[in-house]
């Protein structure tokens, strides 16, 4: 009994980080698949240029999203240095950042008023996140590297 008792907690959480990092590669590869799929088709079948621009800018900033889940483990498993994953989410976040003030400034042109603040809180939303994301990502990294004892 001590043996399973030695060999079940670690077996436990190895199989909850396993999972864990399965479902992030998972949830960023669906997302770059929806944002590519999604925009490709908005751009084929939808006529009106407002909504075809907003649709764009909501799966762009969805793939971008996906990407930014899935680039920490393609980077483990491809080998690349973990220097470059704080100026990689920084500018993939100021892309998210840019796409959505493109998107208040494209919703602001919406005639129906309902949907007009829907779309504004929506886009602000994910402004005010990605802005934070960014800021924050180089001094949460300077603090994890400092924390670990390395000279900054």
């Amino acid at each position: 009994m001590f043996h399973v008792m030695l060999v079940l907690p670690a077996l436990i959480l190895f199989f909850v980080i396993v999972v864990a990092l399965f479902s992030l590669l998972l949830v960023g590869v669906l997302a770059v698949g929806v944002g590519a799929f999604g925009g490709a088709s908005a751009a084929l079948f939808v006529e009106n240029t407002t909504a075809k621009r907003l649709l764009l800018i909501g799966f762009g900033m969805l793939a971008i999203i996906g990407v930014a889940c899935a680039l920490p483990l393609v980077a483990m498993f491809a080998g690349l240095p973990e220097v470059f994953f704080p100026f990689v989410i920084v500018v993939l976040f100021i892309g998210v950042g840019v796409m959505a003030s493109f998107g208040i400034h494209c919703s602001a042109k919406i005639h129906n008023k309902v949907g007009k603040v829907v779309l504004l809180v929506v886009f602000s939303i994910f402004l005010a996140v990605s802005v934070a994301i960014a800021m924050v990502t180089p001094a949460a990294v300077a603090a994890l590297h400092w924390a670990m004892g390395g000279v900054s």
